[in-house]
């Protein structure tokens, strides 16, 4: 089987295209972005780089207006479903997908449910909570209508795949914790109650309450994943 069509397929950039990524994205015939680019300059940059379908991500601001929230595009003989959230799949819109993309959630992911394959690249931008950095290329072979979907893995400035110390589920129950007193947080704060208080009572850091803070003064109706996607985590789980 000859597979002569390539597609790029990435997510959640932030900001950040990455040297790894543009080598590999450069090789590809289309680019496919989930969401959460995060600016102008990433994707002109894709642009630059060939044929790119892109949606908006929730964290994506005034600058990806035109973006649209989700896509349908019919390539190769497949027709593939975008959106950046997967709670945000459009049944309407989805029903006659062969493949579903989304991103959001910065986990690798990838199934089949009613004939039809879900998929997730990760994020290839910033690193957060320890997950992976990843994308994915899909190796096409239209006479055939078939298909290969290729997880690559990129380097992060640390390693930051799971270990014996830190299990997946014990990443994504960190998460979950996280996200927990974010959203506690946000409700404190409404309250009125002070950064003292609140890193006192939820047992955490004056610096990430403060954080915290700082980006729902400054960010207008963000939500507990987007104050995540904002965090500098890294450097406060240090």
């Amino acid at each position: 089987m000859m597979m002569n069509n390539k597609i790029a397929v990435i997510s959640d950039t932030h900001g950040l295209l990455r040297d790894e990524v543009v080598e590999i994205v450069k090789d590809c015939d289309v680019i496919f972005h989930l969401g959460d680019i995060g600016n102008q300059e990433v994707l002109d940059r894709l642009n630059q780089l060939g044929k790119v379908y892109a949606v908006r991500g929730n964290n994506d601001g005034e600058w990806a207006k035109e973006l649209p929230d989700d896509l349908f595009v019919e390539l190769y003989d497949f027709t593939f479903y975008l959106v950046h959230d997967k709670s945000m799949i459009s049944a309407e819109h989805s029903k006659n997908a062969d493949i579903i993309l989304y991103g959001h959630s910065h986990r690798y992911e990838q199934y089949e449910k009613g004939m039809k394959i879900y998929f997730n690249p990760g994020s290839c931008g910033v690193e957060r909570f320890r997950l992976p950095i990843t994308m994915a290329v899909f190796y096409v072979d239209e006479m055939a209508r078939g298909i290969r979907m290729d997880r690559i893995d990129i380097p992060g400035t640390r390693d930051r795949q799971p270990d014996s110390k830190m299990s997946a589920a014990k990443l994504f129950m960190e998460e979950m914790n996280m996200k927990k007193n974010i959203r506690r947080i946000m409700k404190g704060m409404k309250k009125n109650r002070s950064i003292e208080f609140m890193a006192s009572k939820y047992h955490i850091s004056e610096k990430l309450v403060r954080q915290i803070c700082r980006i729902y003064v400054t960010h207008p109706g963000v939500d507990a994943d987007g104050i995540m996607d904002k965090l500098e985590v890294s450097a406060l789980y240090q």
